[in-house]
């Protein structure tokens, strides 16, 4: 019985047109999938962030496996970049993080308002926390 099921497998080297259908169908998957998903990731990022701006300061909130609050009071908020799209949406960049990985690169993250609808309207309400 045992040698009657050990030869019922096959090798894929017994099947070397197999192994050069396989792997490009494999690459494709993996690129379907990131298509999908990273868009996906975006928008679930999206979903669970809220902005905050109130008369003395701006909150960034981020609700997800755990809460984050990223809080700006006037005299350490002041806007370093505006993106505008042509929609007029945008993202309001308020500081820009900079630190090095594990094997010396140098990673920036920029840090503030993201995808935001009037991104220049929104950029006039954090100027006016300062004058405030």
């Amino acid at each position: 019985m045992y040698e009657q099921t050990r030869n019922l497998g096959r090798s894929v080297y017994e099947f070397p047109e197999a192994a050069g259908i396989f792997i490009p169908l494999v690459g494709a998957f993996v690129q379907l999938i990131l298509v999908f998903l990273i868009p996906f990731l975006s928008w679930l990022e999206a979903i669970q962030t809220v902005y905050v701006i109130t008369s003395k300061r701006a909150f960034i909130l981020t609700v997800g496996c755990s809460t984050t609050v990223i809080s700006f009071i006037s005299s350490e908020l002041r806007v370093i970049s505006r993106r505008e799209n042509k929609d007029g949406s945008g993202d309001v960049i308020v500081y820009i993080h900079q630190s090095k990985d594990y094997d010396g690169d140098i990673q920036t993250k920029e840090i503030g308002f993201k995808q935001v609808h009037n991104s220049k309207a929104f950029e006039n309400m954090l100027r006016q926390i300062n004058f405030s």
